[in-house]
């Protein structure tokens, strides 16, 4: 759906969703698994695997 919800509440960036083709983006480096996009996804569509 890449609604950009998700990207919004990254407190690190990890999430992007932009031009030029608005698609999200993920950079796992920059991640620190606060587990707020799994909270605000309104679809469920992302979930975390360790």
């Amino acid at each position: 759906m890449d609604c950009g919800i998700c990207s919004s509440v990254c407190p690190s960036g990890a999430l992007s969703c932009g031009a030029p083709n608005w698609q999200l983006q993920f950079d796992l480096r920059r991640c620190v698994v606060c587990e707020q996009c799994i909270a605000v996804c309104p679809l469920d569509a992302i979930s975390l695997s360790l």
